[in-house]
């Protein structure tokens, strides 16, 4: 019989039978376990701890284990990434399979806001390819160079504090603490509320019916608000801005809402290519909090670069490393919407990939994530020499819906096209 249930302490050492195996471990990231304290370790930091790991019993004996490891971003809360192991011994009896099967059957309900479940297999493990397809997965294609050597550092995620989502009028009265709060209505556009219908009138015709607008929250509970306003004129442009309590402020909060919002308002925001915020004057805290988004992310990123037409920046580029893997890195690109259409997108990309290997070091695959219908963006890759991959369902949320994106990738001995 066949169940699952979490890790203790004691089952170190059929933990080891199989963590020590290098026929088991040969397809993982982390080397064999050399000790039973190295074991021990990795039992009581990674396996104890971790959201979801689960030992793989047969008849009540620990002979194999399954995790599933929730997206790290705020914004992939919707995915999660399934791994399993199972002891030699026990290869080819279909343990495996049934296990991954009752992973299915339940973490969907266990994680409600789970929408889609991933797995990578090594090229050349036939028999864990196999494994998946009989649990119900789909190949969706094959990533090049999309893992480094064994011998790197395996990562762990942790659950992050702040966290930004849609409002609800539940939020009301959470939403009351800084709206009715002097010093924090002086430095925005609206007077300070005075009672609790006005606030929920305006919750119900601004907030909620808003494209953009999010509650920032500390431990699941609003202390703010963030939102991108699309320009009436220019649907290329929208306008930032935030609110906080009052108790929060001068802890990185507002700023930590502000790198979230950009790393995903561009892809939630069909047709986004600027953000623009403004600050009153007084304002010293708003403008060091947008300072120190330009001061901290984009001037110190490894590799972002203007895209410039006869001198003057016309759009961006960059490639980001992965931050588990760095032979990887995800690029990404925007251009002044005047300019569409002219080549100049296509030419950024072909002097990136150029340049790019040999100044960003150990990077062996550049991958471009496209939304499935953005057929101008897939011909611009195509020219360059990208390939496509496949497509990832359910992949990147998007006006609160996963939506499907195709993967490109560019290796470093790929040529690029003429």
């Amino acid at each position: 019989m066949i169940t699952l249930r979490p890790f203790t302490i004691s089952d170190v050492d059929a933990y080891i039978s199989w963590a020590s195996d290098q026929r088991v471990v040969r397809f993982q990231r982390r080397d064999p376990c050399a000790t039973k304290d190295e074991a021990l370790s990795y039992l009581q930091t990674h396996i104890l701890p971790h959201p979801y790991y689960r030992a793989i019993c047969l008849n009540g004996r620990v002979v194999g284990s399954i995790s599933v490891k929730p997206g790290a971003a705020d914004d992939d809360q919707h995915k999660a990434s399934v791994g399993y192991r199972l002891a030699y011994d026990y290869w080819g009896q279909g343990i495996a399979t049934a296990a991954l099967k009752m992973v299915v059957e339940s973490v969907f309900s266990e994680w409600p806001r789970l929408e889609r479940l991933e797995a990578r297999a090594d090229l050349e493990n036939k028999g864990s390819q196999r494994v998946l397809e009989k649990a119900g997965f789909e190949k969706e294609g094959v990533l090049r160079n999309d893992q480094e050597d064994m011998d790197d550092e395996m990562t762990t995620t942790t659950p992050k504090l702040i966290t930004l989502r849609p409002f609800t009028l539940t939020d009301v009265d959470d939403f009351m603490v800084w709206a009715f709060d002097d010093k924090v209505s002086w430095f925005c556009r609206w007077d300070t509320y005075t009672n609790k219908e006005d606030l929920i009138k305006y919750m119900t015709n601004t907030v909620l019916p808003h494209p953009w607008f999010r509650a920032i929250c500390h431990n699941g509970r609003p202390i703010g608000a963030i939102f991108v306003t699309p320009s009436s004129e220019e649907r290329c442009k929208g306008e930032l801005g935030y609110a906080l309590a009052s108790e929060h402020w001068g802890k990185g909060i507002g700023t930590a809402a502000l790198k979230m919002t950009v790393k995903s308002v561009f892809e939630e925001m069909e047709g986004l290519e600027r953000v623009e915020a403004l600050v009153i004057v007084d304002n010293k805290g708003s403008t060091r909090v947008l300072e120190k988004f330009m001061t901290n992310i984009v001037l110190p990123h490894p590799w972002f670069r203007a895209i410039c037409l006869n001198g003057r920046p016309i759009g961006a580029i960059s490639v980001t490393p992965s931050s588990e893997e760095r032979c990887k890195g995800e690029l990404r690109y925007a251009l002044a919407s005047e300019h569409w259409g002219k080549g100049i997108g296509t030419a950024a990309l072909k002097m990136t990939v150029k340049s790019v290997f040999e100044e960003m070091e150990g990077l062996e695959r550049v991958e471009a994530l496209v939304v499935v219908d953005n057929k101008g963006s897939m011909r611009v890759l195509e020219k360059v020499g990208f390939l496509r991959e496949g497509v990832l369902r359910n992949y990147i949320v998007q006006k609160g819906s996963p939506t499907d994106f195709v993967m490109f990738s560019f290796s470093s001995t790929d040529a690029v096209h003429a």
